[in-house]
C-alpha cells in the first residue's frame, strides 16, 4: 500500500455545525493522522490527511458531503509531502 497526505478545503455551510467534531470520528475510523481546524477568515474549514491510499480516499468521499448538519458546496484537495503524523487533531 502507499500512504498519501492531501490538504483539503471544504466550503459550504461547514461551520457550527459539528464537521471539525465528525472529521476528527471519521478519521479514527479510517485511520487518518493529521488535523482538521476551520480556516482563519471563517470561509471554510481545512483538513491535513495522511493515511493509505484506499481509506484515505473513502475519507475523502465523506467530507464531499460531511455530517447531515453541514451543507459541502465545494471541496478541493491536493496531495502534499507527507508528514508522519500518529495521530488526528482538532485544531
Amino acid at each position: 500500500m502507499s500512504r498519501k497526505r492531501f490538504r483539503i478545503e471544504i466550503f459550504g455551510r461547514v461551520q457550527g455545525v459539528g464537521f471539525r467534531q465528525s472529521t476528527w470520528n471519521m478519521a479514527q475510523k479510517y485511520q487518518i493522522a493529521g488535523w482538521v481546524r476551520n480556516s482563519d477568515d471563517r470561509h471554510c474549514v481545512l483538513v491535513e490527511a495522511e493515511g493509505e491510499s484506499e481509506p484515505l480516499q473513502q475519507f475523502l468521499v465523506w467530507l464531499r458531503h460531511g455530517p447531515a448538519s453541514a451543507r459541502v458546496d465545494r471541496i478541493s484537495h491536493r496531495e502534499i509531502e507527507i508528514q508522519g503524523d500518529r495521530h488526528f487533531d482538532i485544531r
